[in-house]
Formats: C-alpha cells, sequence, structure tokens
C-alpha cells in the first residue's frame, strides 16, 4: 500500500472523527442547556400556581369572612323582628326561626367553604402535575446526552474509519495521478 493512501486515510479520517467529536459536544451542550430550560420552567410553573393558590385562599377566606357577618346580620334581623312583633324570642317557634335562619346561613358558609377547598386542591395539584411534566421532559433530553456522552467514543471512531475508506479512494487517486 502506497504512502498516498495511507497518509491519505489517516488525514481523512482524523478529520471526519475531530468532526464528529465537535458535532456531538455541541448535540450534548444543546441537550444540557435544554433540560436547564426545562426544569427552570418546571420551577416557574409551580411557582405561579402557588400564587395562584395564595390568591385564591386569599379571595375564598374574604368572601367565607363576608358569609359570615352576612350570618350574623340575617340572625340577629330575624331575631330583632320576632321580639318587635311582641312574640318572645329564645323559646317556642320563634326559636325555631331564628335557628332556621342561623342553620341556612350555616349551610352557605359550609357548602362556599367545601366548593373553595375543592378549587383549592385542583390548583395545587394542577401546579403539581405541570410540575412533574416539565421535570419528566428535561428527563427525557437528560436520558439522550447521557447515551450521547457513552457512545461518543464509539461514534468518533466509526466516523474514523467511514473517513478513512473515503481517504483510500482519494489516496488511490493521488497515487495514479502523481506516483
Amino acid at each position: 500500500m502506497s504512502w498516498f493512501i495511507v497518509g491519505t486515510m489517516a488525514v481523512t479520517g482524523g478529520l471526519k472523527a475531530m468532526s464528529t467529536d465537535r458535532q456531538i459536544g455541541r448535540q450534548i451542550d444543546d441537550l444540557d442547556a435544554k433540560e436547564d430550560a426545562y426544569r427552570a420552567q418546571a420551577i416557574q410553573n409551580r411557582n405561579a400556581f402557588e400564587t395562584r393558590y395564595s390568591q385564591t385562599e386569599h379571595m375564598h377566606s374574604n368572601q367565607i369572612e363576608a358569609l359570615k357577618k352576612t350570618k350574623t346580620f340575617n340572625v340577629g334581623k330575624v331575631a330583632s323582628s320576632v321580639g318587635g312583633s311582641g312574640a318572645q324570642a329564645g323559646s317556642g317557634t320563634t326559636a325555631h326561626i331564628v335557628a332556621s335562619e342561623a342553620a341556612r346561613n350555616q349551610f352557605a358558609i359550609d357548602s362556599y367553604r367545601k366548593k373553595a377547598d375543592y378549587e383549592l386542591e385542583n390548583i395545587r395539584e394542577k401546579g403539581k402535575n405541570e410540575q412533574a411534566r416539565f421535570n419528566n421532559m428535561a428527563n427525557e433530553v437528560a436520558d439522550q446526552s447521557d447515551y450521547l456522552n457513552k457512545n461518543r467514543g464509539m461514534m468518533v471512531f466509526e466516523s474514523f474509519l467511514g473517513g478513512s475508506v473515503g481517504g483510500a479512494g482519494a489516496g488511490s487517486t493521488f497515487k495514479s495521478a502523481w506516483g
């Protein structure tokens, strides 16, 4: 085998291997950046849902306080109207009217509280799901990066061999032209 062929095979194979190594390095860097972006997005989404949870919780707390004040007002209004009619408040039918008004208003408070708790639970669950989704995407990208890192040497070697075979053809052309 001529030195033209061997030299061309070595140079072509080496250049091809260096090019492949750089390309794989860029891919790994891109995948690592993508993984970091997904993890950051996971945290941002979770924080956004936690902020929404806090705001909604505050809104519901204010609404429950308003319902409690309404209950106190309505029960007091019923009790005063019963007392103003000449009936004796605190016993008999009039007491049942006051108790009924109190129960109706307490039911409204309890119903709203249950609805609020359900809504808050859904917000928190959505936040966890969004965070998990982005973390899963980051894990997939990390797996791709690990695969490239583990197989980088073999891929570069295969590239060297492929470049060397191509270089053999070029080397034989050089040999016939100058040799």
